[in-house]
Parts: C-alpha cells; sequence; structure tokens
C-alpha cells in the first residue's frame, strides 16, 4: 500500500499542504483516494486552491500510469511466442500435465485442503528451480512452514552424498532460495513493490529472481476480508495487480498457496471469493485423500478436470514425517438435557407471584427439586425485585445445604445493587462459603467491589479493596479498574495515578479499560495532549486500543475544537489494527449536530452506508433530536420514517418522543397526534408533559379538536398515566383563562 507521503520525492506536487487536506477526508494512501467518493472530493476542491486540484490531477495521472497500456490481438499474440518458457516442478507427471510446468510470465495458485501437500509442492519446486535454473528463488513463509531441512533432503534426493561436486552444487542451490517471514499484508505490499521498483533483472552482473512463491497467500488476506469491509477487499485486489504485474515486467513465475472452505451444499471451493478467482492464471487443486491427484481447476490453453498422481519421488506431498495411523473419530452420542417440569412451568409463567406457589405445588406433588430450580427461581424473582421472596428461598438453601454455583451469587449482588440494598449485596458476599454453600473467588469479590462504589460507599470500597488479600484473593486487573474508576470519578487523579503505578510494581498488567478510564479522564478535563501521549505510552506497551479508546481521544479532540483531527484519527485506525465501530461515528456525528452541520452529518451517515456500516437507532436519534430541537420538526419526521423504510431501522421510545415534542413546539398538534398515536400503539410511551402540551393545543390551536383531545386522555387513562392535580390545573388554565376556549368535554368523567 503505497501513501502519499511516499510519493512526495518523485511528485512535488504531493506535499505536506496536500497530504493534510488529503488526511482530513480521510485520505492517507493511494487506494483511499480510489475509494473515495469522487463527487464529494469535487465539491471539496470546488473553493480550494488551485495548487490542490493541481495535486488532485497527478494523483490520477499517477493512478493511469499503473494500468497496462491497450495491447491489439496481434501484439498478444507475439507476447505469447516471446513468452512461452517453463519451470519445471520436478515432478515429471505435473510437468506432462502442464505440458512443460510452470509457465513463466504467469501466476499459478496451487489450492486444496489442509495436510493435502501444497507447502511440499512448493519446497520440491523451490528446491528444482534453484538447483537447475539460474537465478534467485524468493520464498515468503507466513506460517513458519519452511523447512530448510526438508529442501535439503529434496536436493539430495538423486544425487551421491560422497560427491564433493555435488555438495557444492546443493549448497549454492541452498544459497539461491531466500526466504522472507511475512506476517501482515502491508509488509508482503512493501516488498512486492520494491520488487517493482527494483532494477536488478536488467543487470546482467548481479543475480535475478526467476520465481516468487508465496506460502500462503490466504492466510495473510483472510483477516481483512470480514465484516463487508471494502479496504480489506481493495487491498487483496492491489496485491493481486501487483503480482501479475511482478511475472509479466520480470518474466518470472509466482506460486501462491490458498485453502479451502466451506460453500453451498456442504461442497469445498477455494477461499477469498469470485474477485480472487480473476487473478491466477492457472488453479491446480491437490486432494488429500489416498491416491491423491492433482487436479487442473483454471488453465489458459489447457482443458479443467485433467489432473495427474501428485506422488513425488515415493514421497506424498501432505507428509514427509513419519506415517502415522489414523483412528476414526469417535461418535458422540448427541447430550439432551433431561426435562424439569418445574422449569418449563416457571418459563412460562408471567406473574411473580405464583412463582414461590408454583415451587410448593411441585413439591407437595412429590417432585425433588435440585439446584437448577433453586437458581432460575432465585434470579427470576430478584429480576421481578422480590427480594423478600428470594431471602425466602436462601434461608431453605442454607438450611439444607445445597451446593451452589458462585455465578448465581454474583448475578444476586448485581440486582441487590441495581435495587439500592447495598448492605444486603455485602451480607450475601459475607455469607458465601460459610452459611452459604458456595465457592467465594475473586469474581464475586470484584463484583461486591462494583456495587460498592457504584453505590458511592467509597470508605467501604477502599476498606474491602484493601482487605482482599487477607480475605485470601488475589488481585487482579479488574480489581484496579474498579477502584481507579471510583478515584477518577472523584476527581482524584494523583491517586488514580498511584494506583495504576502499584499495578505495575506487583506486575499486574493493565488492560484497555485501564488506559480507557484514564484516557477518558484527561479529555473529558480538556487535557488532549497528556491523553494522546497516554496513548502513545500504551501502544509502546504493546497495548491496542480498542473502539472506544479511539472514540474517547475523538470526544477530547471534538470538544477542544480539532475535529478535523478527530476526522482522521478515526480513519487511521484501520492502519492500526482497530476496526471503525458505530460509537466512533457517533462521535463525529454528535460533533457535526452540536455545530449545526447537518447536511456535513447526513453525507457522514452516507459514507457509513457506503462502508456497508449500517447506523443504528442511536445515530439516527442524534440527528433527529438535533432537528427538533433546532425548529426542524418536520425534517426529524421525514428521518423518523426513512430510518424505518429505507434502512430498516427501528425508531424507540425516545426517537419518538423528540419527533412528538418537537411537533409540538412547532405547533404541529395533528402532526403530533400522528407520531403518538403511533407511539402507543407498539407500546412506546410518550412524557406526560407532551401529552398535556397535546391536549392543549389541539384544544386551542387546532380549532376545537375536541374528539382528538378525548381520545388522547381515553388512551391514558388505558395505559394508566392519568394526569396529577397540577397538570390538570395548568391544562385548564393554559385552555380556559390564557385562550378564553370553553371545549366541551368532561374532564370528570375520563379522569374519573
Amino acid at each position: 500500500m503505497v501513501t502519499l507521503e511516499e510519493l512526495e520525492g518523485d511528485f512535488p506536487l504531493l506535499d505536506f499542504d496536500f497530504r493534510r487536506f488529503c488526511s482530513s477526508l480521510g485520505i492517507i494512501t493511494v487506494e483511499d483516494f480510489l475509494l473515495h467518493d469522487s463527487l464529494a472530493l469535487e465539491l471539496e476542491l470546488k473553493h480550494a486552491p488551485e495548487k490542490l486540484k493541481q495535486g488532485v490531477e497527478q494523483l490520477f495521472s499517477i493512478v493511469d500510469d499503473y494500468h497496462h497500456p491497450f495491447l491489439t490481438g496481434l501484439e498478444l499474440l507475439d507476447d505469447d511466442e516471446r513468452n512461452k518458457g517453463f519451470l519445471s516442478t520436478g515432478c515429471g507427471r505435473i510437468d506432462v500435465l502442464l505440458q512443460g510446468g510452470l509457465r513463466l510470465g504467469h501466476v499459478t495458485e496451487i489450492v486444496g485442503p489442509s495436510s493435502s501437500g501444497k507447502t511440499q509442492f512448493c519446497l520440491r519446486t523451490a528446491s528444482h528451480v534453484a538447483r537447475n535454473f539460474d537465478g534467485e528463488v524468493l520464498y515468503f513463509d507466513t506460517g513458519n512452514s519452511c523447512s530448510a531441512r526438508r529442501i535439503s533432503q529434496f536436493l539430495n534426493q538423486f544425487t551421491v552424498p560422497a560427491n564433493n561436486e555435488v555438495k557444492k552444487t546443493v549448497k549454492q542451490a541452498m544459497c539461491s532460495i531466500v526466504r522472507h517471514s511475512v506476517f501482515d499484508i502491508f509488509k508482503l505490499l512493501d516488498m512486492l513493490h520494491q520488487l517493482l521498483m527494483n532494477k536488478s533483472n536488467t543487470q546482467a552482473q548481479s543475480p535475478f529472481v526467476k520465481m516468487l512463491i508465496i506460502d500462503s497467500v490466504s492466510s495473510l488476506i483472510s483477516p481483512i476480508l470480514g465484516g463487508g469491509n471494502p479496504q480489506g477487499h481493495s487491498v487483496m485486489i492491489r496485491m493481486g495487480f501487483m503480482l501479475k504485474k511482478l511475472a509479466y515486467e520480470r518474466n518470472i513465475s509466482v506460486v501462491v498457496t490458498n485453502h479451502m472452505v466451506g460453500g453451498q451444499g456442504g461442497a469445498s471451493k477455494p477461499a477469498l471469493g469470485e474477485s480472487w478467482k480473476s487473478v491466477p492464471h492457472v488453479r491446480l487443486l491437490l486432494s488429500a485423500t489416498p491416491g491423491s491427484s492433482i487436479t487442473i481447476l483454471k488453465h489458459p490453453f489447457l482443458a479443467a478436470g485433467k489432473f495427474a498422481n501428485s506422488v513425488v519421488s515415493g514421497v506424498r506431498f501432505r507428509s514427509y514425517s513419519a506415517t502415522r495411523k489414523i483412528r476414526p473419530a469417535r461418535r458422540r452420542r448427541a447430550r439432551f438435557r433431561t426435562p424439569i417440569p418445574f422449569l418449563d412451568q416457571l418459563k412460562i409463567c408471567r406473574n411473580p407471584d405464583d412463582y414461590l406457589s408454583l415451587l410448593r405445588d411441585f413439591s407437595e406433588q412429590g417432585y425433588k427439586h435440585h439446584y437448577p430450580c433453586y437458581a432460575s427461581l432465585v434470579y427470576r424473582l430478584a429480576r421481578a425485585g422480590r427480594f423478600d421472596d428470594v431471602e425466602l428461598v436462601l434461608d431453605y438453601l442454607k438450611s439444607r445445604d445445597v451446593r451452589c454455583r458462585e455465578a448465581l451469587f454474583i448475578g444476586l449482588i448485581r440486582r441487590y445493587g441495581k435495587a439500592g440494598l447495598i448492605e444486603r449485596a455485602v451480607e450475601v458476599f459475607r455469607e458465601m462459603g460459610r452459611s452459604i454453600n458456595s465457592p467465594r473467588t475473586v469474581l464475586s469479590f470484584n463484583t461486591v467491589l462494583n456495587v460498592l462504589v457504584d453505590g458511592g460507599r467509597m470508605p467501604e470500597a477502599v476498606e474491602l479493596f484493601r482487605g482482599g488479600s487477607r480475605m485470601g484473593f488475589r488481585l487482579n486487573e479488574v480489581s484496579y479498574n474498579v477502584m481507579i474508576k471510583m478515584l477518577l470519578a472523584e476527581d482524584d487523579w494523583e491517586d488514580a495515578v498511584k494506583l495504576f503505578d502499584e499495578m505495575l510494581d506487583r506486575r499486574i498488567q493493565p488492560t484497555v479499560v485501564t488506559y480507557n478510564s484514564l484516557i477518558g479522564f484527561l479529555c473529558r478535563r480538556g487535557e488532549v495532549d497528556a491523553a494522546k501521549k497516554l496513548f502513545e505510552s500504551m501502544r509502546r506497551k504493546g497495548k491496542r486500543g480498542n473502539a472506544v479508546t479511539y472514540a474517547l481521544l475523538m470526544e477530547g479532540l471534538c470538544a477542544s475544537g480539532n475535529s478535523k483531527e478527530a476526522r482522521k484519527l478515526m480513519f487511521d485506525m484501520e492502519y492500526h489494527g482497530c476496526k471503525t465501530e458505530l460509537v466512533n461515528y457517533g462521535v463525529l456525528l454528535t460533533d457535526l449536530a452540536n455545530r449545526g452541520l447537518v447536511d456535513e452529518a447526513k453525507a457522514l451517515l452516507g459514507d457509513m452506508k457506503r462502508r456497508r456500516i449500517k447506523p443504528d437507532v442511536v445515530m439516527y436519534n442524534i440527528l433527529i433530536h438535533h432537528l427538533c430541537r433546532n425548529g426542524e420538526a418536520s425534517g426529524g419526521y421525514k428521518m423518523l420514517v426513512d430510518m424505518q423504510v429505507i434502512d430498516g431501522c427501528e425508531p424507540n421510545a425516545a426517537t419518538f418522543r423528540a419527533v412528538a415534542d418537537g411537533l409540538c413546539g412547532e405547533g404541529d398538534y395533528v402532526g403530533a397526534l400522528k407520531v403518538v398515536t403511533v407511539m402507543m400503539s407498539i407500546r412506546r410511551f410518550p412524557r406526560v408533559e407532551t401529552l398535556r402540551r397535546l391536549v392543549t393545543g389541539l384544544l386551542v390551536k387546532e380549532k376545537n379538536r375536541v374528539e382528538e383531545a378525548g381520545f388522547v386522555l381515553e388512551e391514558m387513562k388505558k395505559l394508566k398515566m392519568n394526569l396529577d392535580w397540577d397538570c390538570w390545573e395548568a391544562m385548564v388554565t393554559e385552555v380556559v383563562v390564557v385562550h378564553g376556549s370553553k371545549p366541551e368535554i368532561d374532564l370528570d368523567e375520563i379522569n374519573a
């Protein structure tokens, strides 16, 4: 992947100012330039200086230079006559199958399942070419599978070891095979680019490359293709173009290996998809079954389907180690859970009042309950807030000494914490391992510690944390993360840093959550430079930031007015191995909305869709809330419709509330009534204040729409959302006193 900075030496127009302009648009490399929306780029250049426009024209000319010129049929025939050399694979049957071997100027792909012998084919071919042809063999090894000992075995296979001349030949051949360990697709692209720029093939005095082998290409490309990533697809096509260009311009043979994946109907097919299928000139399939064969799947002038035995000098490709007996896999019997009638009935029971009575009914019928029954019952009671009933079940478990798992009480402690029952959560933790027959590990310790912190019990949390070692717990990174979160919530940066240093002293490695807490605190205080330094320190220590890390930095940059740098940081994420997520786009979208740049925010949504990242309801809510707050509720209503009809995104209660409030604020009470009606039909409830404004507006602003106002009040009654006395007083004052209207509606009857 060629960056714009690398091109500055040959093309002065691509200077620092031009690259800064491109970075603001997320363009770092030539590939980014090709992926960028040309219409959007044209709009950006409309009022740009002339020098920037010349730089863009320069980039277009560079791209044109990468393409081969058009050739006539006669020129193609002459080229085929000139480049008809072959390199023998060292296996006579395969050479006969291919009518000479591997053709110069072609890319040959070897595909096959695991252990089919793809690497052995590459090693055998590399050793034969290095021994019998003048020139180097470049072997790009992506999986540490290139074995010097195996190459030596191939070289000595048909020679006499005692012959000194033969030893010298073998040594020269070994020196002609140049192995490079490559574990990164971008490193491979850089090396291929250097080969294209290198003119050593034209110099007679220096050794030239005869063959290039990549084993395997799929292990480098597959990781960047997931999730509908268009950049990964572009990188794959770029590498395929470079391989074909190397083979053609340097007249060498390129060999790559690829694995098999599952296709339709359970059949296997080569990996990397249809786009890669057009890259190799020749595709050969190796079989891993006994009596294996090598089959032509694709060839420029040979029929597909021809095959040959894939035995090389009595040794099959798929293995050169001692053979081992393959035992048939044992058939595992399917494990089906024994039905528990009580659990089946508990799942369909909707009324928490019936949970305990259901337990008693089954007990009276003679059923013997075990831990799964009690665990499910405790969980459902706690979720329903029936903590008195939970205590009854726990007392029973204590009296019968039922062995319980720790996970049950971790969940119960969290429920107690959410309900504000902090003392009871701590009590359950202290009873574990004593009156409650359950193990107690650092997991439950961290859970109760977090409950204390979230409940504002700072002194108790510190006491528990410092006493953890005495209680037999080995504090881990989660324990420290909880305490650092507490200190930062109290604005105590110095003690948080001391605790961070204590982690390092105790050889407890900070996690990305630890760094996110510190980076987020610095960004909220406006110390973005310090946050960036901490982020760089994190990367130097081998810790990769996640999407939240970048989102926190982006928020800090946006808050300090560096929106362009925040946008550039988001587009740099991919190059640092972090996938861009919705939270990162949400930061930019919020910043654009806060600055009133609605059109740019909508363009950002369009950019997300082009990158096959589907916006969620939170993204739409950001824009809809901004539109409705700024007197553009009609635009918010249109976006509410579009997000459902066009993008298939389901709005939530906050979406409807924002649009309903916005329409009421603009005086469009009929439109607000439509939104509220749809909202209530799918059990999304508006605020009482919204309904009061809606009823008032229908009675006063919309020419005394008594029937519609009565409908709203009746729906409120059905939903048990009756207005209190203050709301009634405010509404009647608004309708009768201020506007002098006398609606014909019996309010006492509706509110009865």
